[in-house]
């Protein structure tokens, strides 16, 4: 017979053998990244899964970010075992830039911000596991970061996400998403199907009990320490990844330049974007 007792955070019902499985990912370590390898080390990690899944094509970098990893509010969330990164996302909130989404679901995201909303991206979802439950532990504990950095220390309303609908048994399963947005395709991976799901976060932490991993994402708050401590791009690396190795702020509009430029007050854009010796 299934003993009941539990450790404080984990899920208050019986548990199956992959919600079981869920909550092992006692060897790794869950963060912001850190410094600059963590960061690669996720592009790099983000890249690998979007070749195998034929999203992208290869490039020489065999890294995998946007212009939007760029913003200084951009967070990239990282697990390690031991000095190597082995799951990651990034939460891209809402700027003058917008979201990667918006390319498709405009309308719907423009309708939640002209109610108010404060909305952020979850995107760049990575494990360098195959098997889809051995991914589960680490994705778990993941979402459970973000949810908390999102709502606590960021201050957003609403988490959106966009997923291949071949995924969305898991996210209905295990992740307190909902539905946002119906049916499209995904130029940016090469036309791949999506979903849109969204997360009001009031709704998350104050109602949303129903939940059957409710007291896992909830009841054990993530220390704030671990909330606060975050790279921050130093003028070399902006042009080190955003000019040099993928040539991304050179084909931006000014405004979005422009935004950088207040972003980074400090930093020189004249030797962040000076031309690349070919």
């Amino acid at each position: 017979m299934e003993s009941r007792s539990r450790s404080p955070g984990s899920p208050s019902f019986p548990l199956e053998t992959p919600e079981r499985m869920a909550l092992r990912a006692g060897a790794l370590s869950f963060s912001l990244a850190q410094n600059i390898d963590d960061l690669l080390q996720a592009y790099a990690l983000v890249y690998r899964n979007y070749l195998r899944a034929e999203y992208i094509e290869r490039h020489d970098s065999q890294l995998r970010y946007s212009v939007f990893n760029a913003l200084p509010e951009t967070t990239t969330v990282v697990a390690r075992l031991d000095d190597r990164v082995v799951t990651t996302a990034s939460i891209i909130i809402d700027s003058p830039l917008g979201l990667p989404m918006d390319t498709i679901y405009q309308e719907e995201v423009d309708a939640l911000r002209a109610e108010g909303a404060r909305v952020c991206e979850v995107t760049m979802l990575a494990d360098r596991r195959r098997a889809g439950i051995r991914t589960i532990p680490s994705i778990l504990k993941m979402f459970k970061l973000i949810l908390h950095y999102a709502h606590n220390k960021a201050s957003i309303s609403d988490i959106l996400i966009t997923i291949n609908p071949s995924h969305e048994v898991f996210y209905t399963r295990y992740l307190p998403f909902e539905d946002f947005a119906g049916l499209r395709h995904y130029p940016a991976v090469k036309n791949a199907p999506a979903l849109a799901k969204r997360q009001n976060l009031r709704t998350l932490f104050e109602e949303h009990k129903e939940h059957k991993l409710y007291d896992f994402f909830i009841d054990e708050a993530i220390p704030q320490e671990i909330l606060e401590v975050k790279h921050s791009f130093s003028e070399s690396e902006l042009r080190d990844l955003f000019v040099i190795r993928r040539p991304i702020f050179q084909k931006l509009p000014p405004f979005a330049i422009d935004h950088l430029k207040s972003c980074y007050p400090t930093h020189d854009f004249e030797r962040v974007m000076a031309s690349v010796a070919k």
